[in-house]
């Protein structure tokens, strides 16, 4: 395996975005890169680390779009998707590189903390896939995380219980929610 491209789109996000890459360069499992979609620009990045790339997608037409956009710059053979504002503890790289060590298994997810309570679901930053099933539809409809991994499972006829798709049951990321700035900040909205 030649490691995890991650993606993330950023917005007006820099109070929040150093801590999250903190915790992507604290892995444990270092074969990644990141690949930082930024849809405003005007915050001014020195991330230090040759496995970051920083590209500013000029559209500003939101994280979806972003996220297509990254999945373009991708170059390893697993994706994540994290959002600007959340955590990843040391060791998720390395758990969900051990589960795809089964060349069986295509889709991965793990659990997420959110407000205190852990949850199981598709969210953005639970789930890791193989490059070769991520593609860039990403849209910006309501549960959009839910309906782009869905869509994936739906088009190549796994559920849940398929051996194409693996779970980690433990806590492997949490959603911060910080609403100041991004897309979240109804002041800060494209």
């Amino acid at each position: 395996m030649n490691g995890f491209s991650i993606i993330m789109p950023t917005f007006r996000r820099p109070h929040t975005i150093g801590r999250s890459i903190n915790s992507i360069k604290a892995q444990t499992y270092e074969n990644w890169e990141l690949v930082v979609v930024d849809n405003d620009g005007s915050a001014k990045y020195d991330f230090n680390d040759l496995r970051i790339r920083h590209t500013v997608f000029s559209q500003k037409r939101g994280a979806h779009h972003a996220r297509n956009h990254g999945l373009g710059l991708a170059s390893k053979e697993l994706v994540a998707f994290l959002d600007d504002d959340d955590i990843l503890t040391e060791d998720y790289l390395e758990s969900f590189a051990r589960i795809f060590e089964d060349e069986t298994v295509k889709m991965a997810r793990c659990k997420m903390l959110l407000r205190a309570q852990a949850i199981v679901s598709l969210g953005t930053p639970q789930v890791v896939v193989r490059r070769e099933f991520a593609k860039p539809e990403w849209t910006d409809e309501p549960k959009h995380d839910q309906v782009y991994f869905s869509k994936i499972m739906g088009d190549n006829g796994w559920t849940l219980d398929s051996p194409e798709f693996g779970f980690i049951d433990k806590v492997l990321v949490q959603a911060m929610h910080d609403n100041r700035g991004g897309l979240r900040d109804p002041g800060g909205k494209l």
